[in-house]
């Protein structure tokens, strides 16, 4: 009788054993993603301050829309994502691509696969 209950226990052990190692793994690997995201807005915002700081609007103006439809691309090509802050502000999104954004030839890569 004892045989069984230290295998059911050794099993239960086991299985907490890995469930936590998958869990420590797996947000590790989220914080070194999203870390690296935030680090990527960052660098590019940064840079678009500086250009429009320098006076060179259109490159600021290139960067910001380059970095807003590639995010949006990213979050509507992410089955898993909640769309709520997207879907707030998918009309504005295209009425500025409608508006400012009318030459294809002009896009950024994201842009196109969007399209």
């Amino acid at each position: 009788m004892k045989k069984p209950i230290s295998l059911v226990v050794l099993a239960l052990v086991v299985a907490a054993l890995c469930a936590s190692g998958g869990y420590w793994i797996g947000k590790r690997r989220e914080r070194r993603i999203t870390n690296a995201m935030i680090e990527g807005s960052f660098v590019n915002n940064l840079l678009a301050l500086e250009s429009l700081r320098a006076g060179d609007t259109p490159a600021a103006i290139n960067k910001l829309e380059s970095h807003v439809f590639m995010s949006a691309t990213l979050l509507l090509n992410d089955p898993n994502a909640k769309h709520d802050a997207l879907d707030v502000f998918r009309a504005n999104l295209l009425t500025y691509r409608h508006t400012y954004r009318t030459n294809p030839t002009e896009w950024s890569p994201m842009e196109q696969k969007s399209a």
